[in-house]
């Protein structure tokens, strides 16, 4: 169980990190990127909540669609057979 939530807590911050990387997009590419409070539906490290991990993929995936300074590529599958993604802001 805590092996588990401590994935979960590496997950949330790999989802802050991703979005304070984003911060710097055009003005007009970041109006049209909805906040992670609102794709998620709560705000991230908050407690008792946990993003899932397909969420936060689908939200790298909006980003990386949305501006053209995100990149997002897939480097394989996991022994979990979930999907490891690379993610690159510049």
């Amino acid at each position: 169980m805590r092996s588990r939530l401590r994935v979960y807590l590496i997950i949330a911050s790999t989802l802050a990190v991703a979005v304070l990387s984003c911060v710097q997009l055009r003005a007009s590419a970041a109006a049209d990127i909805p906040t992670p409070q609102q794709f998620l539906g709560f705000r991230v490290g908050e407690d008792k909540k946990l993003a899932r991990w397909e969420k936060i993929v689908e939200y790298m995936r909006l980003i990386a669609n949305a501006s053209d300074r995100v990149r997002l590529r897939e480097l394989g599958k996991t022994t979990n057979s979930t999907c490891s993604h690379r993610r690159r802001a510049s």
